[in-house]
C-alpha cells in the first residue's frame, strides 16, 4: 500500500482489536485494518486512489469511511460473509494508479 500511495509509515487507526466493532468483525481475526485519514494527512483527499491500492494489493474488501466521526478506509483481506466487495473498484477504473 504504501508503494502504491507513494505514503511512507502508512497510518493504521485500526488493527487487530479485541473490541469496538461489530460482532463478528473481521479486526477481530486480524483480517481487517482502517487506514486513518486523521494520521495520514492528505491520503483521504482521494480516496479512489487508497481503493484502488487496496485493490491492486490484495484486498477483498474496501470501505470509504472518510465521512464519518473518525474517518478512514476500512481495508480487509477477506470478502464479506455475503461475498461483498464493498466499494472496491473495478480494476477499469484505477488505470490511472497502477
Amino acid at each position: 500500500m504504501e508503494l502504491c500511495l507513494g505514503k511512507w509509515n502508512l497510518g493504521i487507526s485500526g488493527g487487530a482489536e479485541t473490541s469496538g466493532h461489530s460482532r463478528n468483525s473481521k479486526h477481530y481475526t486480524g483480517k481487517a485494518a482502517d487506514i486513518s485519514c486523521r494520521m495520514n494527512p492528505g491520503l483521504c483527499d482521494n480516496p479512489h486512489k487508497v481503493l484502488c491500492c487496496a485493490l491492486f494489493c490484495g484486498f477483498k474488501y474496501a470501505k470509504d469511511e472518510t465521512k464519518t466521526d473518525a474517518p478512514h478506509i476500512h481495508v480487509a483481506t477477506v470478502p464479506e460473509d455475503d461475498g461483498s466487495k464493498g466499494h472496491l473498484p473495478n480494476p477499469c477504473q484505477c488505470k490511472d494508479y497502477k
